[in-house]
């Protein structure tokens, strides 16, 4: 007699099956090796970061509703660096993790929280997957926490943790794919404008200057930010999937200024690959020698020596992921074709553990206040959100590189260019006017930004109204003429220059009829 069964029970079993926890663990390494890496290159004397960015401007942005998130003053700014450095080494080792993941998290997010004009794609990304991380139980394998309690060391986790981190690698991929669906790059903007200054670039920089090349370069984009996740999940797939990503991430390092992003999407995009692939290649090197363990092997050391070159000076993180990645890429091939060949199989997204674990079976969840009607509906929640945030610029009238609403948060990645002129005229009261020399209000990395973008502008406008009433000149008025050409068009104008903006209230929610559209 055939019973029926709920989707909701079945689908709560399948989430909370074993599965192995060494791409997890891999994981759990690498970001927190990353999160290290990014907290010395702002510490490091010859960047200067935290003293340019946190110490010496005068005036922050905040994110609504966090304006009151400011920076500590000087030592004090330094020390949340060094320990953010010390928690992702803790995290990386697996060291105290249900403390120190949740501690990444804290402090990655103080930071990003400062200064709007400091917004970075991998910044969000790395609060993203600190959050991520602070959920899964990423510390049961290969972590000194492990070892410190053998009751909590497991080959296994449940693979709803892998479902989760995976589906928060694979949002940056697919939102950036859908991003650069739109008339300017598909029409070769701004990508052309950037490549043709490097045209030093090895192998192809004297094709930088040939527009049907750049349409190649941006059409190979745009394919493979759309499919490089369906193809992970293939087996003849992976290996192409995983060599365009090493080469895709290893051309944005050499081309754009963008930090340790390349290096942090090709740690990630394994964990798209099985759950088990990690001790797949330590079996195979401990084996006898192979085809595989060869590969990756020869794979490695080629990587190595690209990564230790390509940037254009030797440093160790990219030079260690670029012979990771270009070794995995030769394994992945060999083990597809093991598999064809009918020799071994290749692996296998739904791998158990390892040999010489137990596989314990999946308890069935009931549904209402049970852990499986949690992990659901709060799986379903943030992959809702994560999709949701990213295309909410699609209810919003209006150019969104033009009129930045909905902008950040979306993946838009280096799919827009702008050069912004801003003049900015104070009125008060008494019918005295000032012009603002705006470098003394704003660094010069601010000034270049928020003359671009409405918000910021209108930040800015109500911390002056702030800053002049203080001076007792009253309730001022604030107006802007600003100038902005987008993607290489001629300047125009970007709101309405006698809009006091001063009266409008930040955020807004509906569409602001005082930026004025671009004419295309």
């Amino acid at each position: 007699m055939l019973v029926k069964t709920d989707p909701r029970l079945r689908l709560a079993a399948l989430l909370a099956r074993p599965t192995s926890a060494a791409s997890l663990a891999f994981i759990r390494i690498a970001f927190g090796l990353v999160v290290l890496w990014e907290a010395w290159r702002y510490l490091d004397p010859g960047h200067g970061w935290v003293d340019a960015y946190y110490v010496e401007p005068s005036l922050f942005f905040g994110y609504w509703p966090f304006e009151w998130v400011s920076p500590l003053p000087a030592p004090w700014i330094q020390l949340v660096f060094v320990a953010l450095g010390i928690a992702g080494l803790a995290v990386s080792t697996g060291l105290f993790y249900r403390v120190c993941a949740p501690a990444v998290f804290v402090l990655l997010s103080y930071i990003f929280l400062l200064d709007k004009t400091r917004y970075l794609n991998h910044w969000y990304l790395m609060v993203l997957l600190a959050a991520v991380l602070t959920v899964v139980p990423a510390h049961r394998f290969w972590s000194l926490d492990a070892r410190r309690r053998p009751e909590l060391a497991s080959r296994s986790v449940p693979l709803w943790s892998i479902v989760l981190v995976r589906a928060q690698v694979a949002v940056p991929y697919i939102m950036g794919g859908i991003a650069k669906l739109n008339s300017d790059w598909l029409a070769g903007r701004p990508l052309g404008e950037w490549v043709s200054d490097d045209t030093d670039f090895p192998l192809i920089g004297a094709l930088f200057d040939e527009g049907w090349f750049v349409l190649a370069l941006a059409y190979g984009a745009l394919a493979f930010d759309l499919l490089v996740v369906p193809l992970l999940f293939t087996r003849w797939g992976r290996p192409v999937a995983m060599g365009a990503a090493v080469v895709f991430h290893l051309m944005n390092d050499r081309l754009f200024s963008i930090g340790v992003f390349p290096w942090m999407m090709i740690l990630a995009t394994t964990v798209l690959l099985p759950s088990d692939w990690p001790e797949r290649v330590i079996a195979r090197l401990r084996s006898r020698p192979s085809m595989a363990s060869g590969a990756f092997l020869v794979g490695a050391w080629i990587g190595g020596v690209t990564g230790a070159r390509f940037p254009g000076r030797f440093m160790l993180l990219p030079t260690v992921v670029s012979a990771l990645g270009v070794g995995l890429v030769a394994f992945l091939a060999i083990e597809a074709w093991n598999r064809s060949d009918g020799g071994e199989p290749a692996l296998d997204m739904g791998a158990p553990p390892s040999e010489g674990s137990t596989r314990p079976r999946a308890r069935p969840h009931r549904m209402g206040r049970e852990p499986g009607s949690v992990v659901v509906w709060g799986l379903a929640l943030w992959i809702a959100l994560q999709v949701m945030i990213p295309l909410r610029h699609l209810a919003i009238p209006g150019d969104v590189h033009w009129t930045e609403e909905g902008h950040r948060f979306s993946w838009h990645m280096k799919l827009r260019d702008k050069d912004a002129e801003a003049s900015y005229l104070v009125a008060a009261p008494s019918g005295r006017t000032w012009e603002l020399d705006t470098s003394m209000w704003l660094t010069a990395t601010q000034e270049r930004k928020v003359a671009a973008r409405p918000d910021l502008i209108v930040q800015f406008a109500h911390a002056i109204e702030a800053e002049f009433a203080a001076a007792g000149h009253g309730d001022v008025a604030v107006t802007a003429d600003v100038r902005v050409s987008l993607n290489q068009r001629e300047p125009a104008r970007l709101i309405d220059p006698a809009v006091d903006l001063t009266g409008i209230e930040y955020p807004w929610t509906a569409p602001a009829p005082w930026i004025l559209p671009l004419d295309k």
